[in-house]
Formats: structure tokens, C-alpha cells, sequence
């Protein structure tokens, strides 16, 4: 499917028990909410014109998200599944992770250091151009920042 680049879209897209590649590039988006359940995704949205909002949920299953150089809010939960963050270079990143015992989060291989309970951060932040902030929680779930084999799945 193939949508059109001008409009400003809201999207609501999910996956059971099967795979998707979205290709978001030179999209508009306001709001866009992923789920995948028991299945696999890639949502590529390194060149989006907009992105403001994104909520991502894998239950028992993986979605992989290279994120966009431009100022992104939202969340990104995994319940007995995983999710892959792939932050371009240059932008201001910070996660906040709600700490369970069943939680794995993995920002080894990212640019983000501790700064406060649960709150990690790249350098310079405060006064990064583009910031994304995201929520992000797991429940025998993993969480990973820029994986070695990356997030083009």
C-alpha cells in the first residue's frame, strides 16, 4: 500500500501472528500507534517529514524501530517480547524506563549514560536541536538501543 506524502496522518496499525514492513519515509505523521502480537515488525521512520507521537507494544512478539531526526514523543512497551530503537546520530535522546525485575533494558551499544532513576540520556540533551523522548517499559520483555545488526530487519 502506498499512501500520500502531504497529508498529516493519524495511524493505528497492527500485527497477529504474522510480519509487516513499514517504510514511513517522507510521511507526515501526527499520531502512530504499532502493536504487534505474536508476529514481527519493522517500522522505518528515519525519513519522516513529521512524526510527533508514537506508541509501539510487542506482546510475544518483535518490533524493530529506527527513529526519526525530528522531535518524537511517546512509548514503547514489551510484554514477553522485544523492541529495537535505532536513534540517528545528532539527536537529543532520552528514555525514561519504569525498572521491573522481569525488565531487560540494553543501551550498552547506545550513546546514553544514567542520569537519575530509570532516566537515561545522550550528551547534551538539554540543548539538543531535535529531542525524542520516549516511556518505555517491559514485562519479560527487552528493551535495546541500536543493536549491532541494527533495526532494518
Amino acid at each position: 500500500m502506498t499512501l500520500g506524502t502531504d497529508p498529516t496522518y493519524q495511524l493505528d496499525i497492527g500485527v497477529n501472528a504474522g510480519s509487516a514492513t513499514l517504510d514511513l519515509s517522507s510521511m507526515r505523521l501526527r499520531e502512530l500507534s504499532v502493536g504487534v502480537n505474536a508476529g514481527d515488525m519493522t517500522l522505518d521512520l528515519g525519513d519522516a517529514l513529521e512524526a510527533h507521537e508514537l506508541t509501539a507494544h510487542a506482546n510475544a512478539g518483535a518490533i524493530r524501530i529506527t527513529l526519526p531526526l525530528r522531535d518524537l514523543r511517546g512509548s514503547v512497551s514489551a510484554n514477553a517480547g522485544s523492541i529495537d530503537l535505532c536513534a540517528p546520530d545528532g539527536v537529543g535522546l532520552r528514555i525514561r524506563t519504569e525498572e521491573q525485575i522481569t525488565a531487560a533494558y540494553d543501551f550498552s551499544h547506545g550513546e546514553v549514560t544514567k542520569v537519575g532513576d530509570g532516566v537515561w540520556e545522550t550528551p547534551g540533551y538539554a540543548s539538543a536541536e531535535v529531542k525524542i523522548e520516549l516511556e518505555a517499559s517491559a514485562n519479560a520483555g527487552a528493551i535495546t538501543l541500536d543493536p549491532e545488526g541494527g533495526c532494518r530487519g
